[in-house]
């Protein structure tokens, strides 16, 4: 137990910082847009994280206006908060684990919560994407105008995964039911 306790608060303020930062990016990022971030990157080398606010395929054809940096913000706090109440359920279900609740109501609720955060991701991400790519091609010349959405494998996968974690979180439910069943019999 006391490994799991361990690794539940490793796990803990991984996810704690990953929060932050998903945060701090992207409110950076949309104040350097179009340009990448790029961040642990060697001055003699080309590799590192690089983290977009505009996917690769939105191709912009003029400099972004402040109001339209804006829009983009906008538009991607949708999928921002989604993703941030998605690493939020994983911070409380470790911390849980790392006070030793194990089999309880409260992990049940934020293994829900990690798939339905996930579902609604997968779900909402055609929609986001056209969004964005209309709002942030809209001054680029005529013909270059797009709006675009996608629904890949992908997708595909991770919509299968919310899937199987709400069908987990379902099982342990029951299975919660059941413990508290025995120890009131008890």
């Amino acid at each position: 137990m006391n490994k799991i306790k361990r690794v539940s608060r490793i796990f803990k303020i991984i996810f704690q910082l990953v929060f932050i930062g998903f945060l701090l990016l992207t409110i950076v990022g949309w104040i350097d847009a179009p340009e990448q971030i790029s961040i642990l990157k060697a001055a003699s080398s080309s590799t590192g994280f690089k983290f977009l606010v505009i996917p690769d395929y939105i191709k912009i054809l003029h400099t972004l206006s402040p109001q339209e940096k804006i829009y983009g913000f906008l538009i991607s706090t949708i999928p921002l908060a989604i993703n941030l109440w998605l690493i939020a359920s994983l911070i409380k279900l470790f911390k849980l684990y790392e006070h030793g609740k194990i089999f309880v109501f409260d992990n049940v609720k934020a293994i829900k919560h990690i798939g339905i955060a996930l579902l609604l991701a997968q779900i909402i991400s055609p929609f986001y994407e056209a969004a964005l790519s209309a709002a942030l091609t809209w001054h680029n010349p005529p013909g270059h105008r797009v709006s675009m959405a996608s629904f890949n494998g992908t997708n595909v996968g991770l919509l299968t995964a919310a899937i199987i974690i709400l069908l987990i979180s379902w099982v342990m439910t029951e299975a919660c039911k059941l413990k508290q069943e025995n120890e009131m019999v008890i």
